[in-house]
């Protein structure tokens, strides 16, 4: 069986929490009056990781990403920081 650090599994909690894989989305360019949806998998991908940056802002995880993002993993979780439990607590309504 595999074991995740315990942090990438309190992220995989939060997002499961926020019914992730009940959500749909889209990603449309609108300029110059043309719009476009985005399905070219490298933009949906980079466009992706900055929602999940975003995400994991809101929720007061504490990471750092690579200078080169084509580099994995693209976010490296500050392990001295950890999601807090009253953070973690408020999110899930779940002790750790």
């Amino acid at each position: 069986m595999i074991q995740y650090h315990p942090i990438a599994t309190q992220i995989y909690n939060l997002l499961i929490k926020d019914e992730i894989t009940k959500q749909e989305g889209e990603i449309i360019v609108n300029f110059f009056n043309i719009s476009v949806e985005i399905n070219e998998k490298s933009a949906v991908g980079y466009i992706f990781e900055e929602w999940f940056a975003e995400w994991m802002r809101q929720k007061k995880i504490n990471f750092k990403t690579k200078q080169n993002t084509q580099e994995f993993p693209a976010f490296l979780v500050d392990e001295n920081s950890n999601i807090t439990k009253d953070n973690y607590l408020l999110h899930t309504g779940e002790e750790l």
